[in-house]
């Protein structure tokens, strides 16, 4: 039977259990956290606000490469300047209807605007979440609606402070999420359901203590029953008094939970810091060393006689030190010959490691003087093969959540124009046209582009190969590739109407043409009887 202590029992053993099967990742994330993303919340144990944190870093190459590849992957996969997703329908001869193609093009327009206007601040969120897949190989983004239910919300959540678990397809259908909420917040967000033991402390002054707060999102089983409507139930249970707080739902799973490299059987990702974890923590070790070794020579060690010198030496600007006089001794510097410029080499060659886990290399490729097309083409393409499966696993499990989730949101909200009623009930799918999107999709153009260079020879000698190609399925394939908006080009039908048109002027004008000719034939077939009528005469 459905009691709220038996859901409060369920979430709190289950959240005890993702908590266990997470502990042998905290040690490494934090580790990475120490020297890649410092700032982080702790994953192992708690911590003060306003605390110190960086103290372990002595080289900040980490630390700016996971930076540079999140500020890469936003600006490729989702650049606010420009357009990174559009929308197709599922059923292709939807596409060539204007109507229909011109109202999906509008609603991609009205899902942009909704999706980068500041009140839903997906920059900000989406590039935190960048960074923590960088920096630890999973990330998280919640995908909502706003208080008001006025617009999308986006917003990024800690890895340190969440826990998750895949379905049978290996797809990430549950979140949870440990929270540490003041005795003031939880009665301001769930009122009369707080616990007797939270009301009292609110009521005592007690308004500031923090009471850890468990929140899950999974899908609906006999656990559950209220909004048995919604697939996916949201509990809020406080944790030392097992009360729940809240139950809801959504009709979908609102979180984006991509992993950057994951291995079989394993739940969380892991990320380019995990992999050159090592490599991080030999840099730092070196630098430390080397500046240690460079104190000494700048400010070397000194060496002075047992007997020579009365009182301790000083070795401050405008020091005087008093010896015995008549002694030949005198304070020297203590030489330690450290060979700074092997260490250096040394760093330099774990840096450039380090960046190309990170994929600077890819993220920054850029065209010198000395580069021709075809190598600029080549170096694109090895970039495309290289980033290819961790932009494909951004796509399935980030930004395809996001996108239908902001989809369903702003349909419930009546953003949307009417529907036209051919398109009712359609299916639709996601295109990506991104820089780096459209730059995996051109690669077909390139393609394209070499069979006509090569084929162009043979073309004068067989003129018949160009009725191989098939114009009109070309330049769409090719203003696809490149992004060019729908209404740049006509719909089949004003395409065949357009040749219909030219069809029938065209048989008018060879009627005309007839008429002419005939006239003409006409008139000189008179003249000539009439030449020959006047020549009998």
């Amino acid at each position: 039977m459905y009691t709220d202590k038996s859901v409060s029992k369920y979430i709190c053993q289950r959240f005890g259990d993702l908590q266990t099967s997470r502990g042998t990742w905290e040690s490494h994330w934090q580790e990475a956290a120490d020297l890649t993303f410092p700032n982080h919340p702790t994953f192992v144990g708690s911590e003060s606000p306003g605390l110190k944190k960086g103290l372990k870093v002595y080289d900040s190459t980490a630390i700016h490469a996971a930076e540079i590849l999140a500020a890469g992957l936003h600006g490729t996969l989702t650049n606010p300047a420009s357009e990174w997703f559009t929308l197709k329908f599922s059923n292709k001869s939807l596409n060539d209807s204007r109507e229909a193609s011109m109202w999906l093009a509008s609603v991609e327009k009205i899902m942009r605007s909704e999706i980068q206007n500041s009140k839903s601040a997906f920059s900000t969120h989406i590039h935190e979440m960048y960074l923590e897949f960088a920096s630890f190989g999973t990330g998280i983004l919640f995908t909502g609606e706003q208080s008001d239910k006025d617009g999308i919300l986006f917003k990024s959540i800690p890895l340190s402070e969440a826990y998750i678990a895949e379905n049978k397809d290996g797809k990430i259908d549950t979140l949870y999420r440990l929270l540490k909420m003041s005795v003031r917040q939880i009665i301001q967000k769930f009122g009369d359901n707080a616990s007797d033991k939270t009301k009292k402390l609110y009521k005592e002054g007690k308004v500031d203590q923090l009471i850890e707060v468990i929140h899950s999102v999974e899908p609906r089983t006999k656990f559950f029953a209220k909004n048995d409507k919604l697939d996916f139930v949201s509990v809020y249970v406080e944790k030392p008094t097992k009360v729940v707080l809240q139950e809801g739902g959504f009709d979908k799973f609102p979180y984006s939970v991509p992993r950057f490299y994951k291995a079989s059987g394993e739940t969380y990702g892991r990320g380019p810091a995990i992999t050159a974890l090592s490599d991080i923590k030999m840099l730092n070790e070196m630098m430390k060393t080397t500046i240690k070794a460079a104190q000494k020579i700048v400010d070397p060690p000194l060496q002075a006689p047992d007997d020579g010198f009365l009182g301790p030496i000083r070795t401050i600007p405008g020091g005087i030190n008093y010896f015995r006089r008549g002694g030949s001794d005198r304070i020297e510097p203590l030489m330690t010959n450290g060979n700074i410029p092997i260490s250096l080499e040394m760093m330099e060659e774990l840096r450039n490691r380090i960046r190309a886990v990170f994929f600077i290399d890819q993220l920054q490729l850029m065209r010198g003087p000395e580069m021709t097309a075809t190598e600029v083409m080549q170096r694109t393409e090895e970039r495309m093969r290289l980033m290819g499966p961790v932009l494909g696993r951004m796509q399935e499990e980030a930004l395809d959540i996001v996108i239908i989730r902001a989809f369903d949101v702003l349909q419930t909200q009546g953003k949307f124009p009417p529907i036209p009623f051919q398109i009712e009930d359609s299916e639709y799918e996601i295109e990506y046209v991104s820089p780096i999107a459209r730059a995996q999709k051109q690669l077909e153009a390139n393609s394209l582009q070499r069979v006509m260079e090569i084929m162009t020879p043979f073309v004068s000698m067989t003129p018949e190969i160009i009725h191989r190609f098939d114009a009109d399925e070309i330049l769409k394939g090719v203003s696809e590739m490149f992004g060019l908006r729908p209404s740049f080009l006509k719909s089949d039908q004003e395409v065949e109407a357009a040749a219909a048109a030219m069809r029938e002027q065209q048989s008018m004008a060879n009627n005309v043409e007839t008429l002419r000719t005939g006239s003409e034939a006409g008139l000189n077939l008179a003249k000539m009887q009439e030449v020959r009528g006047g020549g009998g005469g």
